[in-house]
């Protein structure tokens, strides 16, 4: 199957592009290989502030696209990245790792199908190069319109923070884009500007009126989409907020001073000249509690009046503050996203000629954004706690119940062993061992749960030495062979007596070969067999494959087998846990773990393990 046709038929369906958002989602063509989430906090983000300091610099993607690929590499590991830009006068730009198959040609000629593809006007037909996946995302401006595209193709399996950390760079690209292109209006601007002047001296005067307003607007954008860039790159609100305040002050104003309603007031994030602070610490005061409280803008010039619509009293305080600041001219807004629940207050002040006084409406745009970036760190945090919140109930909850199970099968066991052989001939004795089964699966669940919650939490025990693969999968086999053959199947180690040892923990490698195996045995029809098989790979690492001849897995399903509680549309019912804790232990080990599969063919489920010191 064309490894884009999944993409295609999702576009006819309208999932390209959400109307209401106007938002563009990412296209990325299915895998072969599960993408595994990291248990530890995801490095993209220091990446991403870095591609926007990077491409904030720039004037163009070509003169920094090598450091580009530098940072996009490190982080997301490619065999190939691509920029094709919308306008077609100029060549994409192209980099590959050398792969087989992935000549500079070739990808340029597939990033143009993508730009197509998105302009939606072409199908990409057999441009897509074979048996590759591609992560492919349009860049594009707020309005929606397509500047270019970017294209990468991963080394290994993506997962949502890839895709995140890709989108980000996409996002950068736009703001990029579309600095380049304003420039270019500006320089355009220019260059007519000085072509008057040589007709008219009046003409020349109006015009370079003109560029020089055009170069304010352009100097607003542009500081604008920087601060939105810095706002997105982190859900550390804080520390955005502080580094948005600096450029702010920097680009546009003298001081820049951000009061944000926290839990316990008003915590504010300044920066400003040193002759200021005294009164900002204390003079802003007034001015921050009336726009709060009336929940509207104020400004106030030396040499203009100030919002015709605003509350008197706090014109009056905001003259009062800006006399007390000695600047020329001041402003101050809610921070807010919906007008009606003020998150706190952005002041911005400064002086002429250094900086003219900036319009309500600019100020009020960089202060909605700033409520966005505050909106989404605060329900980014939330999310967190409540998931540690969640983990540690689960652990409590799931200890205690083990050890109530683990008086259970105690007390079966010694009523069992104390029970005459008589009366072990009777009923007594079966619903006795009935309720030792199910305390032992009820066991067996909160077991898988205690370790679920232990890899969400970074505590998972393992603890690697070198061991051996073959004597693991016989003990294995030897435990569940009451199993196979109950269920008719038969179970064969080829496993080679040479193979070298592994780095792993040998009771986690256990666990992890007992719930494969299990699972083969379960799925795997009388009459088939389950196999162990192992090899080493590239020197480095140990592939271990169970492998069955049992009904397999629907090709839409294996992107879903190591989801937690996750079922198979089967009809063989689990907790649908041990798949998800056999993906943690591998990774927590230094592997990675996989599934192939065909319905009626049979599965293989694979791991890896590094080679033993």
């Amino acid at each position: 199957m064309n490894p884009w046709d999944h993409a295609v038929a999702s576009r006819t369906e309208g999932a390209l592009r959400d109307h209401d958002s106007g938002e563009w989602p990412c296209l990325v063509t299915p895998t072969a290989e599960r993408a595994t989430a990291p248990t530890s906090p995801p490095p993209e983000v220091a990446a991403m502030i870095e591609v926007g300091e990077l491409l904030r610099s720039a004037s163009s993607p070509r003169d920094v696209f090598a450091h580009l690929v530098e940072i996009v590499d490190r982080v997301l590991p490619s065999r190939a990245i691509a920029i094709a830009p919308a306008p077609r006068n100029s060549e994409p730009l192209v980099w590959t790792r050398g792969a087989p198959g992935l000549e500079s040609a070739a990808v340029a000629l597939l990033a143009e199908s993508m730009l197509d593809y998105f302009h939606d006007d072409a199908e990409l037909g057999e441009v897509a190069l074979p048996q590759q996946q591609w992560v492919a995302l349009p860049i594009a401006a707020d309005d929606g319109t397509l500047m270019g595209v970017f294209a990468l193709a991963p080394a290994d399996a993506v997962d949502e923070a890839n895709v995140a950390f890709a989108a980000s760079v996409a996002r950068h690209l736009a703001n990029l884009f579309a600095r380049t292109e304003r420039l270019r209006h500006v320089f355009a601007a220019r260059e007519h500007a000085e072509w008057m002047a040589r007709t008219s001296d009046l003409r020349f005067i109006e015009e370079r009126r003109a560029r020089t307003a055009a170069e304010r607007s352009l100097r607003i954008l542009r500081t604008a989409s920087d601060a939105t860039a810095v706002l997105l790159s982190t859900f550390d609100y804080r520390s955005a907020l502080r580094h948005v305040a600096r450029i702010l002050a920097t680009d546009l104003a003298s001081g820049c001073v951000f009061d944000v309603d926290e839990e316990l007031g008003l915590e504010r994030i300044a920066h400003v000249p040193a002759r200021a602070e005294g009164v900002v610490a204390s003079g802003l005061s007034e001015l921050v509690g009336n726009v709060i409280r009336y929940r509207s803008a104020v400004a106030t010039a030396r040499v203009s009046p100030s919002v015709p619509d605003g509350d008197a009293r706090s014109r009056v305080v905001a003259a009062q503050a800006r006399r007390a600041l000695g600047v020329d001219w001041i402003v101050s807004v809610p921070i807010s996203t919906d007008g009606a629940s003020v998150l706190g207050v952005l002041t911005l002040f400064g002086s002429t000629p250094d900086h003219a006084p900036l319009p309500i409406s600019v100020v009020e745009e960089l202060a909605r954004r700033a409520a966005v970036a505050i909106e989404n760190g605060r329900l980014y945090l939330a999310a967190i706690e409540a998931a540690r919140q969640r983990e540690q109930v689960l652990s409590m909850v799931s200890h205690d119940l083990k050890n109530s199970f683990c008086v259970i099968l105690m007390s079966v066991a010694r009523v069992l062993e104390g029970m005459p052989e008589v009366e072990r001939r009777h009923r007594g004795r079966s619903q006795l061992e009935l309720i030792e089964r199910s305390a032992r699966r009820m066991m067996k669940l909160v077991a898988d749960l205690v370790d679920v919650a232990a890899i969400d939490a970074g505590r998972i025990s393992v603890m690697p030495r070198p061991c051996a693969v073959r004597e693991l999968v016989l003990e294995v086999f030897e435990e569940l062979s009451a199993q196979a053959k109950a269920a008719g199947v038969e179970l064969t180690c080829e496993v080679p007596d040479e193979l070298p040892p592994v780095q792993a923990d040998a009771h986690r490698l256990t666990q992890v070969l007992t719930n494969l195996v299990g699972n083969a045995i379960k799925f795997t029809a009388a009459g088939g067999s389950v196999s162990a098989r192992a090899t080493v790979t590239d020197g480095k690492a140990v592939a271990v494959s169970i492998v069955d001849t049992g009904v397999g897995i629907p090709a839409a399903h294996l992107a879903h087998v190591f989801d937690r509680f996750w079922q198979g549309p089967t009809g063989k019912a689990g907790s649908g846990l041990g798949l998800a804790i056999c993906r943690g232990l591998v990774e927590r080990s230094g592997g990675r773990i996989w599934a192939k599969s065909s319905p009626g063919l049979g599965t293989t489920m694979t791991f890896t393990l590094p080679l033993g010191a």
